[in-house]
């Protein structure tokens, strides 16, 4: 009972579904028979912190001391986490088209040149790529009609016709089963051999996700809107598309020069009076 009043203070806090559901998952994992028996103390919290000290777990005491609090308990004598707050972001590894072009012809068999191909045009994640089954494939249409990972419903992807052909090249010789995907391999063993190939062919372990980034660098200076690549990459916060818009400094600065590039426009700047 307690676990579901927990849950719901920390729904009204407008938390995403996924955050609410790992605090739960925490939530029971401090509910043992210990704390049962000699309530809430600060070393129940240590030996806590001692098996999860990171910040989902630092995060979590923070909130189950906060929540304890409003149901009465005096919680000045507790010692809470600090959070570091969030670490600087890193910017994405991104391959130019020269450099993934090298790693699909370095790629030893049709299917793993096909899958790098895919994978970059669809800008699809990797265990989205391996699980893509042939009725996913609309040919008419030249799309894929995935399962979205993250939000569950449904996502709707184009493809270049080159793209599609080979696909179809590849599944003419492929011998498949409708409920399996139609690469047949792994996830684990399709990252190993990108890993490998890429090492070879660029001298970069390039992993999966880094040929989705490509892709969205590709479409940013291509001059695509950033509401468009939202779309494509199926973020649900734009705040997670904006990342690659920060990329191409050198494509701003050349945007930035371009305002001021016609004397004309500018003239009534250039010559102001004293």
């Amino acid at each position: 009972m307690m676990q579901e009043e927990f849950i719901d203070w920390l729904k009204l806090k407008n938390l995403s579904p996924k955050y609410v559901k790992e605090m739960g998952h925490y939530f029971r994992k401090i509910h043992t028979i210990n704390l049962r028996r000699e309530g809430l103390v600060q070393g129940r919290i240590d030996y806590f912190l001692s098996r999860n000290n990171h910040s989902m777990g630092r995060a979590f005491i923070k909130h189950y001391l906060t929540f304890n609090k409003r149901k009465g308990l005096d919680i000045s004598g507790f010692d809470i986490p600090k959070q570091s707050g969030r670490k600087k972001v890193r910017k994405p590894e991104v391959l130019t088209e020269k450099e993934v072009k090298k790693i699909i012809d370095s790629m030893p068999s049709y299917r793993e040149k096909v899958m790098v191909l895919v994978q970059y045009w669809g800008a699809l994640r990797g265990k989205e790529l391996i699980n893509i089954k042939p009725n996913d494939i609309d040919w008419e249409n030249n799309t894929l009609t995935l399962p979205e990972s993250k939000s569950g419903e449904f996502a709707v992807i184009p493809l270049p016709d080159f793209v599609v052909e080979c696909l179809h090249k590849y599944l003419l010789k492929a011998k498949l089963r409708h409920d399996k995907g139609i690469f047949t391999i792994g996830y684990n063993r399709y990252y190993k051999l990108l890993r490998m190939y890429s090492e070879r062919a660029i001298g970069k372990k390039v992993k999966t996700h880094s040929l989705r980034h490509s892709f969205a660098y590709f479409c940013i200076q291509n001059g695509w809107d950033i509401r468009k690549l939202q779309e494509m990459l199926r973020h649900k916060d734009i705040s997670s598309t904006q990342i690659y818009a920060h990329l191409d400094r050198k494509k701003f600065i050349q945007d930035y020069r371009m305002l001021y590039s016609d004397p004309e426009e500018t003239e009534d700047f250039q010559n102001p009076e004293q």
